[in-house]
C-alpha cells in the first residue's frame, strides 16, 4: 500500500518534468543551436575584420552577449530538473519570469542590434546614391522613428519580464494591449521600410550605371580600363541590391513568424538577430570573396595558358617552341626542314 502512494505520489512530478523539458526544447535548446550555428559561421570569417568597422565591433559584441545570456537561460531551465529542485506536485512549475533580469538583458541587447543594423543599410544607401540631402533627412527620420519605437516598445516589454514588473507597466497592459501591438507592428514597418527604400534607391542606382555602362560599350574599344572598372561597380551593386532583397524578406518572416504561436516567438529571436548582427559587413565579405575567386581563377588560366610546348619539330639539333596563342594567329611561322 505504502508503495502504491509513493508511486502516486512521484508519477505527477514526472509528467511536471516531462512537461518542462519538452517545452525548454521547443522554446529554448533547439533555437540555441541555430544560434550557435549562425554565431560560429560569423567568427569563422576570416575576412570579416571588425577590428575596422566600430559598429561592427559592437554587434559583434552585442551577439555575443545575447548567445551568453541565452546559454545561462537553459541552464537555468535545466536546473530546475535537478532532483533537490523538483517541486512538489502540488506547487506548479516556476515560470520564466523568474530570469527577468537576464531575458531583460537580453531584449535590451537584441533591440540594439536591429537598430544599429538599419543604421548600417541606410548609411550604404546614401553614400552609393551621392550623398544626397533630401535622402539624408529620410533615412535620419527612419532612424529616428524606428529608434524611439524600438526604446518605448522594448523596455515596455523587458519591463514585464522582471520578478516584479512595475505596476504601470502592468496597468499599461491590462488597458491598452492593442496599442502595445500596434506599436510593435510599427517598429517593424519602419525597419522594413527602411530596407525596402535603401534597396530601391541603391536599384534605380544600378540602372543608371548600368545604362552608362551601355553606353560606354558601344564606343570604341580603345577605353577598356573604363569598361572594367564600369563593370565590376555594377556587379557590387547587384550584391548589394540582392542582399537587401534578402535581408527584407527575412525580416518580414520574422515579423510573421511570432504571430502563429509561443515556440515562433522563441525561434525567431534566435535567428534573426544574429543575422542583423552579420548583414553590415556581409556585402563587404562577398564582394572580398567574389575579388579572391575570379583573381584565383585568372592566375590559374594565366599559368594553363601562359606556354605550351607543341609537338617537338627536329630542324637539325633545334626544337621550337611555340605559345597556343602565337601558333593560332600565325605569327610563328613552322621550321623548314632542311634538305640534303
Amino acid at each position: 500500500m505504502s508503495d502504491t502512494t509513493m508511486l502516486d505520489a512521484i508519477i505527477p512530478q514526472l509528467v511536471t518534468v516531462e512537461q518542462g523539458i519538452e517545452e525548454i526544447a521547443g522554446e529554448r535548446i533547439l533555437p540555441f543551436i541555430v544560434e550557435t550555428i549562425l554565431y560560429r559561421l560569423s567568427r569563422k570569417d576570416p575576412q570579416r575584420a571588425p577590428s575596422g568597422y566600430a559598429i561592427s565591433i559592437g554587434l559583434y559584441v552585442l551577439c555575443t552577449v545575447c548567445w551568453a545570456l541565452n546559454l545561462s537561460i537553459i541552464l537555468s531551465d535545466l536546473s530546475r530538473f535537478y532532483p533537490s529542485h523538483v517541486l512538489p506536485a502540488t506547487k506548479t512549475t516556476p515560470p520564466a519570469y523568474e530570469k527577468g533580469a537576464t531575458l531583460f538583458a537580453r531584449e535590451v541587447c537584441v533591440g540594439v542590434v536591429f537598430v544599429h543594423s538599419d543604421v548600417v543599410a541606410l548609411w550604404r544607401a546614401y553614400v552609393i546614391t551621392g550623398s544626397r540631402r533630401w535622402v539624408g533627412v529620410v533615412f535620419a527620420g527612419f532612424y529616428i522613428l524606428s529608434a524611439a519605437l524600438y526604446v518605448f516598445v522594448g523596455v515596455l516589454h523587458s519591463a514585464t519580464l522582471l520578478s516584479h514588473p512595475p505596476a504601470s507597466v502592468v496597468s499599461f497592459y491590462s488597458k491598452h494591449m492593442m496599442a502595445y501591438v500596434a506599436l510593435e507592428a510599427l517598429a517593424y514597418s519602419a525597419t522594413a521600410g527602411a530596407h525596402v527604400t535603401s534597396t530601391v534607391l541603391i536599384a534605380r542606382k544600378a540602372w543608371i550605371h548600368r545604362k552608362r555602362l551601355h553606353i560606354l560599350l558601344t564606343r570604341a574599344s580603345n577605353n577598356r580600363a573604363s569598361n572594367a572598372s564600369y563593370s565590376r561597380s555594377i556587379e557590387i551593386l547587384y550584391i548589394v541590391i540582392e542582399s537587401g532583397v534578402l535581408y527584407t524578406l527575412l525580416w518580414i518572416i520574422y515579423v510573421f513568424s511570432g504571430s502563429f504561436s509561443e515556440d515562433g516567438k522563441s525561434w525567431r529571436s534566435s535567428w534573426m538577430y544574429q543575422i542583423s548582427g552579420m548583414y553590415p559587413t556581409l556585402v563587404v565579405v562577398v564582394v572580398l570573396l567574389r575579388d579572391s575567386f575570379l583573381e584565383q581563377s585568372s592566375i590559374e588560366m594565366e599559368r594553363s595558358t601562359r606556354v605550351s610546348i607543341l609537338p617537338a619539330v627536329e630542324d637539325m639539333a633545334r626544337i621550337d617552341l611555340r605559345t597556343e596563342s602565337d601558333s593560332h594567329l600565325g605569327m610563328v611561322q613552322p621550321p623548314q626542314l632542311a634538305h640534303y
